[in-house]
C-alpha cells in the first residue's frame, strides 16, 4: 500500500484527471461518501451525487481544466489536512479563477485517503458590480 504522502498525491491527480475529462462522476469520487464541499458564494454540498452535480455546474461555465498544489500536509491519525493552491483554466486558456484551499482528508476503512470536507476561495479580485 502508498504511503500516506503517495495517496494524498494520487487522489489529487485523480481529480485533475478527471476534471480534465469532464467527467463530474469520476470527481465526485474524490470524496468520502459522507464527504462535503463548502464552495464559495455557495451552500454545503454533501455526498456524491450533489458533489457530482455542483462540479458539473463548474465545468459547465467552461472550464476546462482544474490543478491543485499542496503546500502543507499533515496526517492525524485517520484524517489530515491539506493547504494549497488552485488554479482553473477556462477553455480560452485563460485563467478563470485562483486562490487557496483547505481539505480535510479521512482515511477509509479500507485504508484509502478521500477529501472529507473541501473549502477554497479566491485570490482574485471581485468582478466589478
Amino acid at each position: 500500500m502508498p504511503n500516506f504522502r503517495e495517496s494524498i498525491d494520487a487522489v489529487n491527480a485523480a481529480f485533475m484527471t478527471a476534471f480534465a475529462e469532464g467527467d463530474a462522476s469520476e470527481v465526485a469520487k474524490t470524496y468520502a461518501d459522507d464527504g462535503q464541499a463548502l464552495p464559495p458564494n455557495g451552500d454545503v454540498v454533501t455526498g456524491h451525487a450533489a458533489l457530482k452535480e455542483m462540479w458539473q455546474g463548474v465545468m459547465s461555465l467552461g472550464i476546462k481544466e482544474a490543478t491543485v498544489e499542496s503546500v502543507e500536509v499533515e496526517q492525524l491519525g485517520n484524517h489530515a489536512y491539506e493547504v494549497g493552491k488552485y488554479t482553473m483554466v477556462a477553455a480560452n486558456n485563460l485563467v478563470f479563477d485562483k486562490g487557496k484551499y483547505v481539505i480535510v482528508w479521512k482515511r477509509l476503512p479500507s485504508g484509502e485517503w478521500r477529501w472529507y470536507r473541501d473549502i477554497w476561495n479566491s485570490s482574485m479580485p471581485p468582478a466589478s458590480a
